[in-house]
């Protein structure tokens, strides 16, 4: 649940941030993120997932924003790709 939680805002914060948006710079912003965050494993089938993620996204949102911007700034500060946004 957490990985789509950090899935459906990582690319808001980093357009916030500033952040080159390229493959290399959004995966790297949500594996930090990842890192960071305590997993929250859920089975369920496909058509509970939505209405399951308002509750998580309520319980962690702070949390996932917070590593999420830490993130960015770690990328922002060593971007892993060349001048030209490529890999």
């Amino acid at each position: 649940m957490i990985q789509y939680l950090v899935d459906e805002c990582v690319e808001k914060y980093m357009k916030m941030f500033g952040l080159c948006t390229c493959e290399q710079c959004r995966e790297d912003v949500k594996a930090l993120a990842l890192n960071n965050l305590m997993p929250k494993y859920v089975v369920m089938p496909r058509y509970q997932i939505s209405p399951r993620m308002s509750m998580y996204e309520g319980r962690h949102h702070s949390e996932v924003t917070a590593q999420i911007l830490r993130a960015c700034k770690t990328v922002m500060d060593n971007p892993r790709h060349d001048a030209d946004g490529e890999n």
